[in-house]
Order: C-alpha cells, then sequence, then structure tokens
C-alpha cells in the first residue's frame, strides 16, 4: 500500500478512536464490543499491510497497538473529570498517530520509545484501576500485570533484534521482576494512579537498562541519570499520593 493512502487511513482510526472515546454506551458490554471490534480491524490491517517486512516487525506492528487500545481505553474509562477526559483522549489518539503513521517505514527511535513507553504506563493504569474499582484476589492482578509484561517486552525484544526464543526468555525474566514490584506495591494503601506511576517507573528502568545492555557498552553516566529520574519521579509520586491507613 502507498504511504500517502495509509496515512489517510491513520487519520481515518485515529479519527475514530477519538471519535469512540467520547461516545455513549448503553452498558460495558457495548463497549467492549466497539473497542474489541476496532482493536481486531486494526490488528488485521496492521499485520496485512506489513506484509513486506520481517516477522518481528510484522508481529510488533500488530500487537503493540492491540495492547496501547486495551490500555488506552482503560485508563480512559478511568477518568471521571471530563477535562482530564479530553486530554488523555487528545494524547492517547496523538500517540495512537504517531504508532500507525510510521507503520510503513523505519521506526524513529523516539517514536517507539514514546509508543513502548506510553502502552506500558496505560497498560499500569488499567490494571491498577481495574483492581481498585472492583474487588478481586490478589492473583488475578498478579497474573494480569504478568501476562501483559511478558507481551510487551517480547514485542520490544523480538522486534529489537533478538531471537525469538531469547526474547520469551528476557521477557519472562522482566515480567518476572515486574510482577514483584506490583506484589510489593500491591499492600501499599495508595491511588491507584501513584501505584501504575511506581510500577511504571520499575518497567521504565528495565527498558532503559535492557536497550543499552542489547545496544553494546552501558554508559555509566546515562544510566545514573536514568536511576535519579526515576527517584525523582517516585520521590514525588510518593509524597504527593494521599496515603489512606489500612483498617
Amino acid at each position: 500500500m502507498p504511504i500517502q493512502i495509509w496515512r489517510l487511513v491513520s487519520i481515518f482510526f485515529t479519527a475514530f478512536v477519538f471519535g469512540l472515546s467520547f461516545r455513549e454506551h448503553g452498558d460495558l458490554g457495548e463497549f467492549a464490543l466497539w473497542t474489541g471490534a476496532l482493536v481486531g480491524v486494526v490488528c488485521i490491517a496492521n499485520w496485512f499491510v506489513s506484509k513486506s517486512a520481517k516477522l518481528a516487525d510484522r508481529i510488533y506492528n500488530a500487537g503493540l497497538p492491540v495492547l496501547y487500545l486495551a490500555g488506552y481505553f482503560g485508563a480512559l474509562a478511568a477518568v471521571s473529570a471530563p477535562a482530564a477526559k479530553i486530554v488523555v483522549a487528545a494524547l492517547g489518539s496523538s500517540v495512537f498517530y504517531l504508532i500507525e503513521l510510521f507503520l510503513l517505514e523505519p521506526h524513529p527511535r523516539a517514536v517507539r520509545e514514546i509508543a513502548v513507553l506510553s502502552t506500558a504506563f496505560l497498560l499500569q493504569v488499567t490494571l491498577w484501576a481495574t483492581s481498585f474499582f472492583f474487588v478481586q484476589p490478589w492473583w488475578v492482578l498478579m497474573s494480569a500485570v504478568f501476562f501483559v509484561s511478558t507481551g510487551l517486552y517480547f514485542l520490544v525484544f523480538f522486534s529489537g533484534g533478538l531471537p525469538h526464543r531469547r526474547a520469551f526468555l528476557w521477557a519472562l525474566v522482566c515480567a518476572f521482576i515486574q510482577v514483584e514490584a506490583a506484589w510489593a506495591v500491591f499492600f501499599w494503601p495508595v491511588h491507584f494512579l501513584t501505584a501504575a506511576v511506581v510500577n511504571f517507573s520499575f518497567f521504565y528502568g528495565i527498558f532503559v537498562a535492557c536497550s543499552m545492555h542489547f545496544e553494546g557498552p552501558i554508559n555509566r553516566r546515562s544510566l545514573y541519570f536514568q536511576i535519579s529520574l526515576i527517584l525523582i519521579v517516585l520521590v514525588v509520586s510518593l509524597l504527593s499520593s494521599p496515603w489512606s491507613p489500612i483498617e
């Protein structure tokens, strides 16, 4: 498909995503039906449009939007303030447009990182908001964190050039670390957004460390900067979060 036509398709997909964000739905089932249909269409379209790419890129192009849209609509459902919902919808739709826009072109590093990190953050918000609003056993949240993290890490590592078996092994290890962090935060009496930020900080740290490791010798100065950035985000989010006493 010519790039010019795909750009128009990307605009159409993005407009549909943005419009669906504000559509009134009769119940949760109707909303799930609409979003599921959209996710399915985007996944199939991305898979067939990128048929000339190598397998790792095709899986990345088809799989990442699925995880992204799942996190996007989940996070949007957790937002109640109209102004905040508009901001989330605008930013989320813009990132989705970037993901689709560069589907037929080499992914710039910045766009790739924005797409992966945005997906990770939205998924964390969705998982922790679901656990917050709907009382669930602890193992449900931990299982969801493990499987979602495994899928996202696998997409990152496999599309980054690792063989599929090695990428899957690394994804399992990183997902296990992610679950350990989630298990600790699960017992903190904090708001779901704070829990999501803390767990996203762990994802960001793992993502940066693995990227540096696979690209060659680790730059200590850059590593220290990233660690400092993570610590600042953690301190600010924890200090600004309302802590509820455990009854």
